[in-house]
């Protein structure tokens, strides 16, 4: 939890801090380069605490090092993966996980045990490690099993990867992951749909004859869904796929306001942004909600984009 919301902050001041590119990949590369150098002026032998080094799973799991130095390269490799990966370098943070997890498990078996069949602790610590970082439990166990051959790890991986996501709570080294959007949206709850509507948005006039919407209206402006106004009094939205039921042949004759779905919710300019986004994720959801005041006059629109925007918004701001 320490190493992912450290990383997560990391990497944000990188991207916001005005310096060029290559100077944070200098930085960065210099800082990891002094990790190995540390770990290799104390310990003597291929095990290393940089690179992608997937092989050093069998120097782990071999039991020819002491508690020590497994702690020590737990630590540098942390460090090394935070320096690389925060300052803007591009590669998977898994075997990392992988390794220091297995490191600090080894360790541990060693140490609190006593014990020489240090496989067991390896299995769980690595995969309490990939869980507590991705937040993907099942994935850590089959990974781990797969990679160390120990499918007998199977249950006690399950139980170290459960307590791990547990413990670690909302903390992930993954900026996208669906449960980080969940905390993002929960900061919209004092956000009203009036903050964040689209104000300028594209009208169609419900006499406007169908053959013209399709071949001049849908072209010009690109949208698959347009509120449908008289006057500034909203009467509901047309899709394309409203006008994909009416026949080629019969459009010159059709309006808009004979495909005008007049069921589309509207919501008034205080309406909760969270709540905006509850309607816009249901099954058979609208493509847009309509923002209207007194007399269904239209102020704006509001879409699961609108919303998007506002959250990276926020996130830039904090």
């Amino acid at each position: 939890m320490v190493f992912s919301t450290t990383f997560r902050r990391a990497r944000q001041f990188m991207v916001k801090w005005s310096i060029p590119h290559w100077l944070k990949l200098t930085l960065g590369g210099a800082l990891t380069g002094v990790c190995g150098l540390i770990f290799v002026r104390i310990y003597e032998g291929p095990l290393v605490p940089i690179g992608p080094n997937y092989e050093a799973v069998g120097m782990i799991l071999d039991g020819h090092h002491s508690a020590a130095e497994l702690l020590i390269f737990g630590v540098l490799k942390l460090c090394s993966t935070l320096f690389s990966l925060g300052s803007g370098g591009v590669s998977a943070m898994f075997v990392p996980l992988f390794l220091s997890g297995g490191a600090f498990g080894t360790a541990f078996g060693q140490l609190a045990l006593h014990t020489t069949e240090l496989e067991l602790y390896a299995a769980v610590g690595m995969a309490s490690f990939i869980a507590a970082g991705y937040k993907t439990p099942l994935a850590a166990v089959v990974f781990v099993a797969e990679a160390t051959g120990g499918h007998a790890f199977i249950i006690p991986a399950l139980i170290g990867s459960a307590v791990a996501y547990g413990v670690s709570g909302d903390a992930t080294v993954s900026a996208d992951q669906r449960l980080h959007e969940g905390v993002r949206i929960a900061e919209l709850q004092d956000v009203k749909v009036g903050q964040i509507m689209q104000r300028q948005f594209v009208g169609v006039p419900p006499s406007l004859n169908l053959r013209e919407f399709a071949e001049v209206f849908l072209p010009q402006h690109g949208h698959t869904c347009f509120p449908v106004v008289d006057d500034h009094r909203v009467l509901g939205v047309a899709t394309v796929q409203a006008l994909a039921q009416v026949a080629i042949e019969k459009r010159a004759e059709a309006q808009v306001s004979d495909i005008v779905d007049r069921s589309v919710t509207q919501i008034p300019p205080d309406y909760d942004a969270v709540d905006a986004l509850q309607i816009l994720m249901r099954d058979e959801a609208p493509p847009i909600l309509l923002v209207t005041e007194g007399d269904h006059k239209l102020q704006g629109v509001v879409t699961k984009a609108d919303i998007l925007v506002a959250m990276n918004a926020r996130k830039d701001f904090t």
